[in-house]
C-alpha cells in the first residue's frame, strides 16, 4: 500500500455500536488503523508494521525484561537495538528512518487475559522527534513513553487501555504484581571459558590434557615421546620452575632447560630428571573440573571450577556481587570482599571458595574487612564462566543466568544479598543501589515471588 485509507472510509465500514465505543474513546484513527482496517475488512492479508507512537514505543534507555531462547534477561533498548542491527533479519524499511527486524528467539512479557506470559515480538527502530512523556508511579517505576503507548488505567467504569497522553496526575496505573521467570537448570559453558583461558595462558593443562599425557607416557614412566610443548605442560601440572627442578635434582638449570626443550641432554642429568619427574606425576591427584595455568610471569594457578549451579556457588555469587570488586586493570587483576559484619555470611564464602574453587582468599595487610585473591587467571575465568564483569560494583550487573534459577535458588541469591545490602525500618526493607541493572533485576526477581517492591 502507497496510501492509507481515509478516515471517512474506515468510519464507513464500521457497525454503528463499533463508531459510537471507538470515537467515545479516541479522537480519531491511528495512522496504522487508516493502513490497516479497512484491508482487514477486505480479508486481505496485511503485515503491519507501525511507526512511533503506532504501537508500544520506549527509548533507547529504557530498562525492559525481555527472552531469548527461553531465558530471561534484562536489557536497554539501544542493547536491544543494536542486537537487532547485528543478528536480526531486516523485514521491511518504513518510511526514511523505519526499520523492521525479526529475531526469532526473541519473546517478549505481555499482557494476555490478565496474566504475564510471552509472546513472539518484533523489534521495530525509528527516529523521532515527537515529544515524549515521562510517567512515574508513587511507588517509583519511571519511564519514558510516546504519547501514543497503552497504560492499564482504572477508571470509574473499570480499568481500561488509555494512551500515554490521556494519563493525569492521580490516576492508578496497573502494575504487575507477579512475572512468571523462567526456572531451570542452570549449567555453565565451561568450555567456553576453558578456550579463553587456553588462549590467555602461555602453558595451560585441563583435565583431557592431563589424561592424554599420561596415557602418552604410559602412566607418567616414559617421556621420551613427548613433544616440547607437552614437558611444558608436565611442568605446569607439578607446578615447577627451572630453579627449583635444579634444587631437587643438581642439575644444572642449563641442563634442564634443555631437557624440557627437548635439546640433547647427558644421559644421567635426564635419567635423575626423568626418575623426578615420574616421582612428582605419580603423587597428582587431577580432578575432572580442574585446570592448571601457567601465566607469562612466573606465577602457577591451581583451581576447580562448578559446572552447574547450585545452592553454594548461587550464595558465592551473591556475596561477590554485594561485597566484591573484581578490577579491570592493564597489568591484571585481583578479587577483593569487604566484609567485618556479617560474620556467619563471610565464613560461608571463605569456606565455599575453597571446596568450590580450592581458592583461599588473604587477609589484606593492615585491614579488618578485605580479603583478596591475586589472580589474574583465576579472574579472567570465573569472569568468564560466571558471566562477572569486572569494574566497580556500581557497573557490575547482575548476570542472567541468575533470573532464569529455580525459585528456592532465586530466594537463596536474594537471602544473601539483601542480608549484606539491606536494612530494616519502620517502613519495611530497604535496600540502596547505584547500578539500574541491579535494581531492574532485583524487582523481578522479587515479583516472580508476587512481591512488589517501591523504587525510589
Amino acid at each position: 500500500m502507497q496510501k492509507p485509507h481515509s478516515s471517512e472510509d474506515v468510519q464507513a465500514i464500521l457497525h454503528p455500536l463499533v463508531k459510537r465505543w471507538f470515537f467515545g474513546k479516541y479522537n480519531d484513527f491511528s495512522l496504522p488503523q487508516l493502513y490497516g482496517v479497512k484491508e482487514v475488512h477486505n480479508r486481505n492479508n496485511l503485515l503491519v508494521s507501525a511507526p512511533t507512537g503506532g504501537t508500544k514505543c520506549i527509548t533507547p534507555d529504557t530498562t525492559i525484561l525481555v527472552d531469548f531462547n527461553g531465558s530471561a534477561c534484562i536489557m536497554e533498548g539501544h542493547e536491544l537495538i543494536n542486537f537487532a542491527e547485528q543478528h536480526g533479519s531486516l523485514l521491511q524499511r518504513i518510511d526514511k528512518t523505519g526499520n523492521l527486524y525479526s529475531l526469532p528467539t526473541l519473546k517478549c512479557f505481555s499482557l494476555v487475559n490478565n496474566k504475564i506470559k510471552k509472546t513472539n515480538a518484533l523489534v521495530y527502530v525509528e527516529s523521532t522527534e515527537d515529544t515524549l512523556l515521562k510517567v512515574k508511579t508513587e511507588c517509583g517505576r519511571e519511564v519514558k513513553l510516546s504519547q501514543d503507548h497503552p497504560l492499564l488505567v482504572e477508571r470509574e467504569q473499570g480499568v481500561e487501555w488509555v494512551p500515554a497522553r490521556d494519563v493525569h496526575v492521580g490516576d492508578r496505573i496497573a502494575i504487575a504484581k507477579r512475572v512468571p521467570l523462567p526456572e531451570q537448570e542452570i549449567i555453565f559453558d565451561f568450555q567456553k571459558a576453558i578456550t579463553r583461558a587456553r588462549d590467555r595462558a602461555r602453558h595451560f593443562v585441563d583435565y583431557n590434557d592431563f589424561i592424554t599425557l599420561k596415557k602418552k607416557t604410559k602412566d607418567f614412566t616414559f617421556f621420551d615421546m613427548l613433544e616440547k610443548s607437552e614437558m611444558y605442560q608436565l611442568k605446569t601440572i607439578i607446578q615447577t620452575s627451572f630453579s627449583v627442578l635444579s634444587k631437587a635434582t643438581g642439575v644444572s638449570v642449563t641442563q634442564i632447560f634443555h631437557y624440557v626443550n627437548k635439546h640433547r641432554t647427558m644421559e644421567s642429568h635426564k635419567k635423575k630428571l626423568d626418575k623426578h619427574l615420574r616421582y612428582q606425576l605419580k603423587k597428582v591427584c587431577f580432578e575432572k573440573n580442574r585446570i592448571i595455568i601457567k601465566d607469562h610471569g612466573n606465577g602457577f594457578h591451581s583451581f576447580l571450577y562448578p559446572l552447574k549451579a547450585d545452592r553454594a556457588i548461587v550464595r558465592w555469587c551473591a556475596f561477590v556481587l554485594s561485597e566484591g570488586l573484581m578490577g579491570d586493570y592493564a597489568l591484571g587483576t585481583h578479587l577483593l570482599i569487604s566484609q567485618k559484619n556479617r560474620k556467619g555470611l563471610l565464613r560461608e564464602f571463605l569456606r565455599n571458595s575453597k571446596i568450590i574453587f580450592d581458592v583461599s582468599f588473604k587477609k589484606k595487610k593492615k585491614s579488618d574487612k578485605d580479603y583478596v585473591v591475586n589472580s589474574t587467571s583465576f579472574c579472567y575465568f570465573i569472569s568468564d564462566l560466571l558471566d562477572l564483569k569486572r569494574g566497580r560494583g556500581r557497573n557490575v550487573p547482575i548476570p542472567s543466568w541468575i533470573l532464569n534459577l529455580s525459585s528456592d535458588l532465586k530466594s537463596q541469591f536474594l537471602h544473601v544479598f539483601f542480608s549484606l545490602e539491606s536494612t530494616v525500618t519502620e517502613k519495611g526493607i530497604e535496600i540502596t543501589q547505584a547500578n539500574k541493572n541491579k535494581i531492574e533485576s532485583l524487582n523481578y526477581m522479587l515479583l516472580s515471588f508476587g512481591i512488589v517492591p517501591s523504587l525510589n
